[in-house]
């Protein structure tokens, strides 16, 4: 009973939303909090610990660092908790659906920088999974040529397009912060939902890595190119310039 019921909650899900990520995967990534008539479609490396820190605050349950990401203790449902009210709540316009983008050179800078050129055991695990050389950091270049070689739909989630991510064309969003703004738009979404600051800013940033900062330290212009061929559509969609010299905060 319980597999025909996960079965027909993850058809109904697929129905709506499609099926360019996995049901496993968009359980983690999509966050909805009832109390605060608003659903999250999160974009890792986009201040994602950030916005679950201060959602889960405000629902009066901050999961300390290293837990914010965990679903099981956290007050932020998924989809699968109630398939039949999330997708009533996306239809409705009382909810406000909302996710944060991020200039594609920095954003895949940043989970480079995080998950793959640091000594862990995780970072030989991405490497792996990149069909690269667990043992050793690829330079940028090698590790974006990786990424390239993988369909957009099997990547991880950390450079996964931001488009799929956040099913655009198929979701239309309320409300799309920018990590460029990154303070005055959570600011702004969380006076929207309702919930009122208390002074502890930026909770969760244990994997930030300054990555705007770095850019001319790991950026050549054939890694310029290919992070562009790599991720046009996210330059396209949400208007970024593809013209490096203009990036800036």
């Amino acid at each position: 009973m319980n597999f025909i019921s996960r079965a027909l909650r993850q058809m109904r899900f697929e129905s709506a939303l499609g099926s360019d990520i996995d049901w496993v995967r968009a359980n983690y990534l999509i966050s909805w909090a009832p109390e605060l008539n608003c659903i999250y479609f999160e974009t890792p490396k986009v201040g994602c610990s950030s916005i679950k820190g201060e959602l889960q605050a405000a629902l009066g349950l901050y999961q300390e660092r290293g837990n914010i990401h965990n679903k099981k203790g956290s007050p932020l449902l998924s989809p699968k908790d109630d398939i039949g009210q999330f997708l009533e709540r996306l239809k409705t316009p009382n909810d406000l659906k909302f996710t944060f983008v991020r200039n594609p050179y920095s954003r895949v800078l940043s989970a480079y920088m995080d998950k793959v050129l640091r000594d862990s055991p995780k970072s030989s695990r991405y490497r792996k999974e990149l069909s690269l050389d667990e043992s050793v950091a690829p330079s940028f270049l090698k590790f974006l040529q990786a990424v390239q070689r993988t369909p957009d739909k099997e990547r991880d989630i950390h450079w996964m397009t931001q488009s799929r991510l956040t099913y655009f064309g198929v979701v239309a969003m309320d409300y799309v912060g920018r990590f460029e703004n990154f303070e005055y738009d959570l600011t702004r979404l969380l006076k929207t939902i309702g919930v009122h600051r208390d002074g502890e800013e930026y909770r969760g940033r244990q994997h930030a890595t300054d990555a705007s900062s770095k850019l001319n330290k790991y950026y050549c212009n054939d890694s310029q190119k290919l992070v562009y061929q790599v991720y046009r559509e996210d330059f396209e969609n949400y208007s970024y310039s593809a013209d490096f010299d203009l990036f800036g905060e």
